[in-house]
């Protein structure tokens, strides 16, 4: 997953890095 999850919210669980 290149693109950070902002769709799901969820950035923990496919990139470690915050929003």
């Amino acid at each position: 997953m290149t693109i950070p999850t902002l769709q799901r919210g969820n950035a923990v669980q496919d990139a470690p890095r915050p929003l």
